[in-house]
């Protein structure tokens, strides 16, 4: 606390202060002047948005086409997720025949660990956008 008090101290009231934020002629409204009043010409204003639209266009392409790196390792780790628990399901119903024992056991770990409740949620980021938007159009048309 008392760091805090001492770096207050130093705003507080002090010749500091008042010269970067007095509203009359301070050094931030100084600065917001500047920039505020910065003129361009003709061809540094064309150079400045042919940079623009190259970076929006690359950010559209990225973005649009979901293929960014993020994007990817999402996906993947979607599918690992849905992967285990309808490995774990289908190794509970396989085993049942021969040891209920061991079925419980691969039907606890899908069941009873939270991977149904993250698959669940997964399935629901993934698919469950396109579920809502199918009843909205059954429901409107």
């Amino acid at each position: 606390m008392g760091i805090l008090k001492s770096v207050v101290g130093i705003f507080k009231g002090s010749q500091l202060s008042r010269d970067v934020f007095n509203t009359k002629d301070g050094h931030l409204k100084s600065f917001g002047e500047y920039i505020g009043n910065m003129k361009f010409t003709a061809e540094e204003m064309a150079e400045m948005d042919a940079e623009m639209a190259a970076g929006v266009r690359k950010f559209a392409i990225d973005t649009l086409s979901e293929n960014t790196d993020r994007s990817k390792a999402r996906r993947e780790l979607a599918i690992f997720i849905l992967q285990s628990f309808v490995l774990f399901l289908f190794l509970a119903g396989l085993v049942y025949p021969f040891n209920a024992e061991w079925s419980a056991f691969w039907l606890a770990i899908a069941t009873k660990t939270r991977l149904d409740e993250l698959a669940g949620g997964v399935g629901l980021f993934f698919w469950g956008v396109h579920v809502v938007r199918n009843v909205m159009d059954k429901k409107a048309g």
